[in-house]
């Protein structure tokens, strides 16, 4: 709609005035100031009625001159979401698997205000020497068809990728779909438990199957009391040339102790010896094969995973993996959280993974 000839002129003016008044030294000054962006309360202060990248979109469809929209441009607050949150939790993982996959490093920056109209602003999620970044983290899969379907970036994105572009002076773009994703490698058996315990809590898909590249020997030593601690069997193991992974108490279901000892050794000639052993710390013993009869009894808890889907749970995930995740245990199995083609024999498909058993170190992978 065309603005009154008075009016039109005050804008021009104003314009023109705050040309004067953004110049590049005063532009410069800024993006460097707001680099921390929502950290930053001056980056805060600039935005407030500017119309910046992320609302540029909006402000071209838009025909109320009252309505939310310029409310918010106007420095309304924005209630910080779950999505939100999970966003900028995940931008710097996101920005790292970026640059890794472009091989580039991309700088972080600040609030660019534009030169010629200076109504305008943008703060890309980081720049490389000839393009923008603007990094998106749908909380679902279908999500991601928002912003970005059959290769193709929806209309609001392509706005906002736009403006970014033009605030910095920068002709090219690019948008490539990053899958994420979080690996968690628990050091304990309780850590495995907690994050499963989770994972059924919030109803999050994932599927379980052995590493086959990490399998190792499983040996039940039968006739080692309570009293010797998993410890001291394993100073006499390694004593005896063995290389002893985990070494598991069993207990009972009320948690009592029994006399039987899980060993879990690298799968190696050596560790074959293990089952002739007779005698342990002065103790005659009986040394057998674990079999997974009780495993197979909890394989109808998991289910396949039919699409690339995580919810805002993922916060949570995040703070049980961050705890645990930095180990140097051995993999033992994944948990997966996208449709994964079986490579074994013993598992063509998903419809009978094995659950994990508890008493095992596991390998998880929450596919994004």
């Amino acid at each position: 709609m065309d603005q009154p000839p008075k009016i039109q002129s005050d804008v021009d003016n104003l314009v023109d005035i705050m040309k004067t008044t953004f110049n590049r030294a005063a532009i410069s000054a800024i993006e460097e100031a707001t680099r921390m962006q929502y950290k930053s309360s001056l980056w805060y202060e600039m935005r407030y009625g500017r119309i910046t990248a992320s609302k540029a979109h909006e402000v071209s469809v838009c025909h109320t001159p009252d309505g939310s929209l310029v409310a918010t441009i106007m420095g309304a607050k924005i209630p910080d979401t779950i999505a939100m949150k999970r966003g900028r939790s995940l931008e710097l993982s996101v920005r790292k698997t970026v640059s890794t996959t472009l091989n580039k490093k991309i700088r972080t920056c600040g609030l660019y205000v534009c030169q010629d109209n200076p109504m305008l602003a943008a703060s890309p999620d980081g720049l490389l020497k000839d393009a923008t970044v603007e990094i998106k983290c749908p909380t679902k899969a279908k999500a991601k068809n928002n912003y970005l379907k059959n290769g193709i970036i929806s209309e609001k994105c392509k706005a906002q990728v736009q403006l970014q572009m033009h605030a910095t002076g920068i002709k090219i773009e690019r948008a490539v779909a990053v899958d994420a994703g979080i690996r968690i490698l628990p050091k304990t058996e309780d850590d495995y438990r907690r994050i499963v315990r989770l994972f059924r809590e919030e109803d999050v898909p994932h599927h379980t199957f052995p590493l086959p590249s990490e399998r190792n020997i499983h040996a039940v030593v039968r006739g080692i009391p309570a009293m010797f601690s998993e410890q001291e069997m394993k100073g006499e193991l390694e004593q005896r040339g063995y290389t002893p992974l985990h070494i598991i108490r069993l207990k009972r279901s009320g948690g009592a102790p029994m006399p039987l000892v899980v060993v879990i050794l690298p799968k190696i000639e050596k560790s074959q010896q293990l089952f002739n052993e007779q005698e342990l710390l002065g103790l005659a013993i009986r040394v057998e094969v674990q079999k997974n009869s009780r495993l197979s009894q909890r394989s109808k808890e998991t289910r396949p995973s039919t699409t690339n889907e995580l919810d805002s749970t993922s916060d949570s995930v995040n703070s049980v993996s961050s705890k645990i995740q930095n180990t140097n245990q051995p993999q033992k199995k994944i948990i997966c959280f996208q449709k994964y083609k079986a490579e074994w024999e013993q598992h063509e498909n998903f419809k009978n993974w094995v659950q994990p058993s508890s008493r095992r170190s596991y390998f998880f992978h929450l596919q994004l």
